[in-house]
């Protein structure tokens, strides 16, 4: 079973994921900052946004290969769609 956490503390986690890109106004910034100097487990669930969103900044970007395109493209198709798909693609 997960943990609860209060109305503020699931509005400062969703604020700490906004603030990495910069998507947050001056007020909810400065109502994020108050909140994580009171709250330990958002400032760490803040700090793991932030390194992650780090991390995969400084990624390498891979192309992704044709079949991966294609699984990803069908997955959300009906089964009549997909056979239809395919014989487009083997055209």
């Amino acid at each position: 079973m997960s943990p609860r956490y209060s109305a503020s503390c699931d509005r400062a986690r969703r604020w700490a994921s906004l603030e990495p890109d910069g998507e947050l106004s001056e007020l909810e910034l400065h109502s994020l900052k108050a909140h994580l100097v009171d709250c330990s487990a958002c400032a760490t669930f803040a700090l793991g946004v932030r390194y992650f969103t780090a991390v995969l900044r400084d990624a390498e970007l891979e192309a992704p290969t044709r079949a991966m395109v294609d699984a990803r493209a069908l997955s959300g198709m009906s089964s009549h769609a997909r056979s239809k798909r395919r014989r487009v693609l083997r055209a």
